[in-house]
């Protein structure tokens, strides 16, 4: 070998080892940065989205749902269908919260939000789709208050916890 090819190859594992070191040092994951002039405006977002997510949560709730929607059903079939559909459309508007929550908490809003759907649906099924709408609102108030505890009542005590870990 001569020493130009000599130099050459020093040069490249100079260089490899220099790329990897820098590798090393740099971190390819965000980094939240929770200090000064960032912290002032992540943390009211942050706070922004659990107040969404637990109004999301308050909304859904059987009770709170039928009440605000019953009358505006004839039948156990338009009842269904207006609440399943409330409960997506609301879900769908709060997507963006996820960011701001933790992993966890986020899956127990889904889960919750297939709890209530999977209420509303089996006391639509315990029935006749042309019952009047009280008397399915009635079904499903009375089987969510045989859950013990609520299905939100939990994830939103998740919420609170998660989010006095904040201050």
């Amino acid at each position: 070998m001569d020493n130009y090819s000599l130099l050459l190859i020093i040069f490249v594992v100079v260089m490899v080892l220099g790329g990897f070191m820098v590798m090393k040092n740099k971190s390819f994951s965000p980094q939240p940065e929770t200090s000064g002039k960032n912290r002032e405006i992540i943390v009211p977002l942050r706070l922004q989205a659990y107040e969404r997510i637990c109004l999301y949560l308050e909304r859904i709730t059987p009770e709170n749902l039928i009440l605000r929607i019953a009358g505006q059903c004839n039948t156990a079939i338009e009842l269904q269908q207006l609440a399943l559909h409330e409960i997506r459309e609301e879900f769908n508007h709060n997507l963006a919260q996820q960011i701001y929550i933790s992993p966890a908490t986020w899956e127990a809003v889904k889960n919750a939000r297939d709890e209530v759907i999977t209420l509303i649906n089996q006391s639509a099924g315990a029935g006749e789709p042309t019952d009047k709408a009280i008397v399915l609102g009635k079904r499903i108030m009375e089987t969510h208050a045989e859950a013990n505890p609520s299905i939100t009542a939990p994830v939103i005590l998740s919420l609170k916890t998660e989010i006095q870990s904040l201050f």
